[in-house]
Parts: structure tokens; sequence; C-alpha cells
């Protein structure tokens, strides 16, 4: 119930059906998205987290966390200017929260059909998904504990970081790819 409008939300006409829709092909206008089929869609799907896999993002959670605490910790002690700290925190949340996502929703990383994305192809889409979280956010939290430290690291260590997510991504690809064409669905 909306006190605004004093109207159901998820009634014909309200916001959730007014603005969400989704496009049925055999209808030419399409059918209202109801608050419950909305909330079903964004979900996250929780037959994908194993007890590893709910270590593994608690331990990336909680390096996030530090160090967006140590990029404030930096800011303040070494008095840097607040819009680049504050750019840091917001690029670290961004790229987080777009891995996170991307992990509820495997199928869109190579752009295969639900039914071909199942089995071990799916596994290995949300394992290298996660891994490329942990070493991105990990690989930020070296240079940051160095800097509080008081030194400094080497660019070529950026250039590792990268290369390691590189590594992840090619061969979680190629096993994908493999497993694809083994399977008769091609790509």
């Amino acid at each position: 119930y909306d006190p605004i409008t004093r109207r159901d939300p998820a009634e014909p006409g309200g916001f959730l059906t007014t603005f969400i829709t989704r496009r049925d092909p055999a209808e030419p206008g399409g059918f209202p998205v109801t608050y419950w089929q909305l909330r079903r869609i964004l979900n996250m799907r929780k037959e994908d987290l194993t007890v590893p896999a709910i270590f593994a993002e608690a331990a990336v959670l909680i390096l996030g966390i530090a160090y967006i605490g140590m990029q404030v910790y930096y800011g303040i002690t070494y008095h840097i200017a607040p819009v680049q700290f504050i750019c840091n925190i917001l690029g670290i949340i961004l790229v987080y929260t777009g891995l996170s996502v991307l992990s509820c929703y495997p199928e869109k990383i190579n752009r295969l059909p639900k039914e071909i994305c199942t089995g071990k192809i799916r596994t290995w889409s949300i394992r290298m998904v996660r891994l490329v979280k942990i070493i991105f956010v990990s690989g930020l939290m070296v240079p940051c504990v160095a800097d509080v430290a008081g030194t400094e690291l080497k660019d070529a260590f950026s250039l590792v970081v990268i290369f390691a997510i590189l590594l992840t991504v090619v061969y979680y690809e190629i096993r994908i790819v493999f497993e694809a064409k083994n399977n008769g669905n091609g790509t």
C-alpha cells in the first residue's frame, strides 16, 4: 500500500505494474510484473552457494570493508583530497557489486542460453567470477596496507594483479568452451 497515492503498487496501474513490464513474444503489448514476480527475479540464486563459497564471499566482503576503512584512514592521516579516496571507495563498491550481480547470472558472461549454462559450465562461470572478485579485492588491499604502513610498492604489482585476473579468466573460459563443444552445444 502506497500512502501517497493510496494504491497498492502491485495492482494494475500501480507503480510496479506501470513502470516495470515484461515483453511476451506472443503478445504485442506485454504483461505486467507483480511485486512477488519482481522479488523472485531479483533474489540471488541460493542453490549456487556452497559452504566454501559463503566463506569466500564473507572473506572478500571483510577485505572490502577493511579496504574502505584503510582508504579513509589514509586520506585523513596523509591529508589526501576527499575526492580521491571517495573515488577509490566508489570504484571498489561498483566493481564488487557488478561482479556479485554477474555471479547471480552466469549465463550473461558468455551470452549463453540458460539451457546450455548448466552443470559444469554454470559452476565454472560462477567460480571464475568469484575468483576474479577475490583477486581484485585482495589486489587492491595489498597496496592499501603498504600505503598505511608508509611503504611504496613497485608499479609491477598492478601488472601482476592484472595478469592473475587474465590468467583466471582465460583458464576458465577455455574449460567452458571445451565443455560446451563436447556437449554438442557449440559456442
